[in-house]
């Protein structure tokens, strides 16, 4: 890989095209609950990406622009790993040294320091609601000759007990709040397969899971695909919620 400067023309061709063959059935053919469920990421989370949008971009890359990307791969480096045992954070700054110096072409600089994950990962923006609010998004699928449509029915649970923030809020992430979500999943989860899908035959997909997002807010989905219109089985699941 190191060694590696130039990519041939024929390497590429074949890679390209079998991930882009890929990324086009992600992009146009995927089912319906999966397009929702990544229109649900999107709309939530500031960072993630459609598969459409992925694909707008993969197709504007070209192979000359991978000339050279191992040198830049290489003249940085990110190495994670964990230290278990008796060792004080002193201990593992020495250890890292050691194993580093190993490395061809890599000397520690003085100013060489070991950081836990908090200090060096930024966190995920993510949207959240505040209690009592609601909005709902409608998005056309992408295969006109998909016969079923989806429908993705979150609850963002409230803030329970827990450490208080700076501004006096408190956060949602809670060991408590996890918990009491597991309960009502185990509660709910096979009545929801029961009455939406065995005796209103909305679909053959439901179902229904407790849901921690990569900014660590807490929610409930249901998801239901099917042939009905996505506006009535999201009246039904309502109807669902209000009967438990």
């Amino acid at each position: 890989m190191k060694s590696l400067d130039t990519v041939k023309q024929s390497t590429w061709d074949l890679i390209y095209e079998r991930s882009h063959r890929n990324l086009i059935n992600s992009a146009k053919k995927r089912q319906p609950y999966a397009q929702a469920m990544t229109w649900e990421t999107r709309m939530k989370h500031k960072k993630a990406h459609l598969f459409e949008e992925k694909l707008a971009v993969y197709e504007t890359l070209k192979r000359e622009e991978l000339n050279g990307m191992n040198k830049k791969i290489f003249s940085e480096r990110f190495i994670e790993s964990i230290v278990m045992g008796n060792l004080t954070r002193s201990d593992t700054k020495v250890l890292f040294e050691s194993f580093l110096s190993e490395l061809n072409s890599f000397a520690p600089s003085s100013d060489f320091q070991i950081k836990w994950p908090e200090e060096i990962i930024a966190s995920s923006d993510v949207l959240y609601q505040n209690p009592g609010t609601h909005f709902a998004i409608r998005v056309e699928g992408t295969n006109p000759e998909e016969l079923n449509g989806a429908c993705i029915y979150q609850l963002q649970v409230p803030p329970g007990p827990g450490p208080e923030e700076e501004d006096g809020t408190t956060d949602t992430d809670t060991l408590w709040n996890w918990l009491q979500l597991a309960l009502y999943n185990q509660i709910v989860s096979q009545k929801c397969f029961d009455v939406l899908r065995t005796k209103e035959q909305l679909g053959y997909i439901v179902w229904s899971q407790p849901w921690r997002s990569t900014g660590q807010k807490q929610s409930y989905l249901y998801i239901v695909q099917s042939e009905v219109a996505p506006w009535k089985v999201k009246r039904r699941i309502e109807a669902f919620i209000e009967e438990m």
